[in-house]
């Protein structure tokens, strides 16, 4: 069908992007295509839940109906899954505002990577 090969390659251009976003050192960039990417590749739960419940209320979908419940369940993975990204993004810029407001004069936000730091007693 059409529409996996579509979405197949909608999540394999997620996972290089993302790829590509973390060699940069573009750490959100980097979570937001994941993000993406996972989203479309766990979609087969999804469509098990809209499938099912178009199962129960309307009877058995023909061909194209089917085709179309699958669609709409990636949809919802991925409207989910901007929501979440915009909602992180918003979040951090929350923190980095309360933060700046605390300390004093507004300063860019930087990203430093990890600072993990590894102690033994």
């Amino acid at each position: 069908m059409p529409i996996r090969i579509f979405f197949g390659s909608a999540m394999l251009a997620s996972l290089i992007l993302g790829i590509d976003a973390i060699r940069r050192r573009d750490f959100v960039r980097h979570g937001a295509w994941m993000t993406r990417g996972y989203a479309i590749g766990v979609a087969a739960g999804t469509q098990a839940v809209v499938i099912s419940a178009w199962l129960l209320l309307v009877g058995t979908p023909d061909k194209w109906t089917k085709a179309l419940l699958m669609a709409a369940a990636w949809v919802i993975n991925l409207a989910v899954a901007e929501y979440v990204i915009r909602r992180r993004a918003r979040m951090s810029g929350r923190m980095v505002r309360s933060a700046a407001a605390r300390s004093g004069p507004a300063r860019e936000p930087r990203d430093e990577g990890c600072r993990c730091v590894l102690r033994t007693s």
